[in-house]
């Protein structure tokens, strides 16, 4: 069984889907005037007609004619996105006049590095050690992948656990140490992806975007202990 607590959280996202909001053509300045009033970090990063976008060093959210987004890394992503996104959520709510939405969408990205793709694998496989064996011809095996869907009549999960290799980048400060470049490192990491999500229409007056999401997270979490 895959423990979720042995990997690191990377990266969380909610996103919720509505009919084309044609109203926010008139109304994205009042909308993002109350969030910047709440969160004043936020910083513009690209607003057009159909999609506005606004970011600081570990969020980023956008907002578009049939949808928003609300993107963060890092340790506290989970709280993060449930603040932000319930903030907006509210925004929306009484600016774009919306009365339900078709599909709520809670993604959790986990992540662990090893210093092999051999250790990575037997992380993933457990005892299955002798699927690691060379094929003729071929060589060892380098790479793992697999997921899984499940689907019922409301709700939705899509699981990915991955090998890949990644570019690690170490920058040395300048004044501490002259004359030597940033230090440039691969390394193996196990990728666990789950996307929960919701199958048709959703009444506006039955979903709490923070309640949902902590829902949504504790499926997500029943998915691993159950493998």
């Amino acid at each position: 069984m895959l423990d979720v607590d042995d990997l690191e959280l990377e990266s969380v996202a909610f996103e919720l889907r509505f009919n084309n909001a044609y109203r926010l053509w008139d109304t994205s300045g009042l909308i993002w005037s109350e969030i910047a009033s709440k969160h004043p970090e936020l910083s513009v990063t690209n607003v057009q007609p159909n999609q506005q976008l606004f970011d600081t060093p570990n969020l980023q959210m956008s907002l578009e004619l049939g949808l928003f987004r609300v993107i963060s890394r890092g340790s506290d992503a989970l709280d993060r996105v449930a603040t932000i996104s319930t903030d907006l959520y509210l925004a929306l709510e009484r600016h774009l006049g919306l009365t339900s939405f078709s599909r709520a969408g809670f993604r959790v990205v986990r992540s662990r590095s090893f210093e092999t793709a051999t250790e990575a694998i037997s992380y993933c496989e457990g005892d299955r050690s002798d699927s690691q064996r060379p094929i003729k011809g071929l060589g060892p095996r380098v790479g793992f992948s697999s997921g899984n869907r499940y689907e019922g009549e409301s709700s939705g999960l899509f699981a990915t656990l991955k090998v890949e290799e990644r570019n690690i980048t170490i920058n040395i400060p300048w004044e501490a140490i002259p004359y030597l470049a940033p230090e440039k490192k691969k390394l193996t990491f196990v990728v666990a992806d789950v996307d929960y999500y919701t199958i048709g229409t959703i009444a506006r007056e039955t979903l709490d975007v923070a309640t949902w999401q902590n829902q949504a997270n504790k499926a997500i979490r029943r998915y691993w202990e159950a493998l």
